[in-house]
């Protein structure tokens, strides 16, 4: 039996900032209803981060910060020793700034969705999760935090008292435990956007994914993600929004609900 959801939002990457334009990012947020900005401190990183929340605040779409800490992989490969204080005053930052550019342009700092190796250490290492969810946290509390279900960042997310926001990726392989394959790994990211749009209808309307075993998993996303780089992610989304819609699902930003 199946029961399908009132709403559900889309999400994007932006694209790592710079001072040029990103054409193929403007098209994405044509179609997405939440914006993850890449956290960067690089040079004219900020005016094109303050641009990037100003067309998003235009257009409506809720905003995301999506810090990713350089040193993360490292910090894997030796059993995550990276000092906890270092990782909380790294996100405290980058959140701060962006949290600070989007109330000047008049909009507000809705959500974190760490990214990269961040994301993937944070997903099973407790003390990373812990830094990040309390420096969120310490920002302000009523920022969510977007992960996978059942992930340490979302355990996190819930010890600190922050709002969880389930995510579910349309366009990357799955293993029987519900975790990504891991992008060097065949069948990690899938490219056909018929495919990846149906798969995203099973998503909301039923509530479940298939792994590369064939595995049913149970999946209950308040929003759905790409992992598709700004290049293809926009003809993507657009194919995905079209046939959700068909279906009678609503696409509109979760920190709306």
């Amino acid at each position: 039996m199946t029961s399908v959801a009132s709403a559900i939002d889309l999400n994007v990457d932006l694209g790592a900032p710079s001072a040029r334009d990103h054409p193929d990012d403007v098209g994405a947020l044509d179609v997405a209803t939440s914006v993850n900005i890449v956290c960067s401190v690089s040079p004219g990183a900020p005016s094109a981060i303050r641009k990037a929340v100003r067309n998003a605040v235009a257009k409506g779409i809720a905003i995301g910060a999506r810090p990713e800490y350089p040193d993360a992989s490292a910090a894997e490969r030796h059993g995550g020793h990276s000092p906890a204080d270092d990782l909380f005053a790294y996100v405290v930052y980058h959140v701060g700034a962006l949290r600070a550019i989007c109330a000047a342009e008049g909009g507000r700092l809705r959500y974190v969705k760490p990214g990269g190796s961040l994301s993937r250490w944070t997903m099973r290492d407790t003390n990373a999760a812990d830094a990040v969810a309390h420096a969120v946290y310490s920002v302000d509390p009523s920022i969510a935090l977007v992960g996978l279900a059942g992930s340490e960042l979302l355990q996190g997310a819930k010890r600190a008292g922050l709002r969880v926001v389930r995510e579910a990726f349309i366009d990357r392989g799955y293993r029987a435990d519900g975790t990504l394959v891991a992008r060097e790994q065949p069948h990690a990211t899938l490219h056909d956007d018929a495919v990846i749009a149906e798969r995203a209808l099973r998503m909301v309307r039923d509530h479940h994914v298939e792994a590369v075993d064939g595995t049913l998993i149970h999946v209950y996303p308040d929003t759905l993600s790409i992992d598709a780089g700004s290049a293809t992610a926009a003809p993507i989304l657009r194919t995905v929004r079209t046939r959700l819609e068909q279906a009678g699902i609503r696409i509109a930003p979760w920190a709306t609900a």
